[in-house]
């Protein structure tokens, strides 16, 4: 009994050790592909906007924080897609779906109850016949229908193979593509906001700072001011109504983000309320 029990742990230990390693082969295996997914939304991002990505190299942590960002909007533009797709339908296509699933129930309902009948068996001549045929075509019998299955089973286990890899490269291409894609969309949705003269730098509802940001010189001066795309050691990337523009930060500058003046008499009210 003692014997029995040890081999049992045992076995209990090798399959969790078999699991935890093909776990950690996954993780291993989402990793890097994580990063480059964030790496193609940020470069994808800076490409929308007009700058050039070898100013901004970004760290491995960013990356995998684009990767959250690049896959929230995914799903925000799957659910939006989805809605309206939903929105254009008739309701015609509704019932026709709906006709096809109860036809599909009572078929399957009447294949339940005569699958309870019993089908006579094939006796006679004709069965004998089938019989002897499938006897001769059997590959324990013919070394030719041997032949002709294992070349039928291994030329579709290698075009298995080949498809499954063309079906990882194609995955591989396409979703690092498609963040790309969805970050540059993402960025000329910022741009065509702030180039619209009632969405750029206005004050926004429910909102205590603005959209824009200004770049002053050391004795406040303006520099640039518009949407602040990234700032990086000594680069600072601007996008202004004028494009977009990468320079190096001036000594003692400083960047500026506005407070509404709304926020402002709201805050000096509650000052004023506690005094």
């Amino acid at each position: 009994m003692s014997e029995e029990l040890e081999s049992s742990k045992k076995n209990i230990k090798a399959s969790a050790n078999i699991n935890i390693g093909f776990y950690i082969a996954i993780i291993g295996l989402l990793a890097p592909a994580i990063y480059l997914f964030g790496l193609r939304y940020y470069q994808g991002l800076l490409a929308g906007y007009g700058i050039d990505t070898s100013s901004f190299p970004i760290p491995a942590d960013e990356a995998y924080v684009h990767a959250y960002n690049a896959i929230r909007d995914l799903v925000v533009l799957g659910i939006l897609a989805f809605t309206e797709w939903v929105k254009s339908l008739s309701a015609g296509f509704f019932y026709s779906v709906l006709a096809v699933l109860i036809g599909i129930a009572a078929g399957l309902y009447g294949f339940s109850k005569l699958a309870k009948f019993s089908i006579p068996s094939i006796e006679g001549r004709f069965s004998r016949f089938l019989r002897a045929i499938c006897d001769y075509l059997h590959w324990n019998n013919n070394n030719l229908i041997l032949c002709l299955t294992l070349t039928g089973v291994g030329a579709s286990f290698l075009a298995a193979i080949i498809y499954l890899c063309m079906c990882l490269a194609f995955v591989w291409v396409l979703v690092p593509h498609l963040a790309y894609q969805v970050g540059v969309d993402s960025a000329r949705n910022h741009v065509d906001k702030y180039l619209d003269q009632e969405k750029g730098c206005v004050v926004v509802e429910n909102k205590r700072w603005g959209r824009c940001k200004t770049l002053l010189s050391k004795d406040g001066k303006v520099i640039y001011e518009g949407l602040l795309i990234t700032h990086s050691n000594n680069l600072i990337a601007f996008v202004t109504k004028e494009g977009s523009f990468v320079t190096t930060f001036p000594q003692g500058g400083v960047i500026r983000n506005t407070f509404f003046e709304e926020a402002k008499i709201s805050q000096s009210g509650k000052s004023t309320l506690q005094d």
